[in-house]
């Protein structure tokens, strides 16, 4: 099993987890060890010719966008998508599909987050703040 959120779980279940492993945030230069492997390892395929562009840019995504490993990998595949959708080939990513992917995995995490705000615990049940709707929790 695993979760982002142990604190939520109740007594009888963390009594039974046999191993906790942290993971700690990523920092930029761990971002950027990620990006390179996933360039290396072909998670990130590309062209010859457009290699030196990825490489150049990945700094850039390591120092601009704050993503774990698991977000850097989902960015890739969402570059695929868009460079398939555009050139029909998604071994043909640009820097432009990279940076567009990276923006979009920021954006699906911090709506994410305002999702979770939104919701007061109860013992019971989970309440929107916003409204009356629940949902067994």
């Amino acid at each position: 099993m695993t979760t982002n959120g142990a604190s939520d779980l109740d007594k009888g279940i963390r009594s039974r987890a046999t191993d906790v492993i942290s993971f700690p945030k990523l920092d930029e230069k761990a971002r950027l060890k990620c990006w390179q492997n996933f360039l290396e390892m072909g998670v990130l395929p590309t062209t010859d010719e457009i290699r030196e562009d990825i490489e150049n840019l990945l700094p850039e995504l390591a120092g601009r966008f704050d993503l774990s490993g698991r977000d850097i990998r989902d960015a890739i595949h969402v570059a695929r998508s868009m460079a398939a959708d555009e050139e029909d080939d998604e071994t043909k990513i640009r820097p432009r599909h990279l940076k567009k992917a990276a923006e979009s995995q920021v954006h699906r995490r911090n709506a994410f987050q305002e999702l979770d705000s939104k919701y007061v615990k109860g013992s019971a049940f989970d309440f929107r703040a916003e409204t009356s709707e629940y949902s067994d929790a």
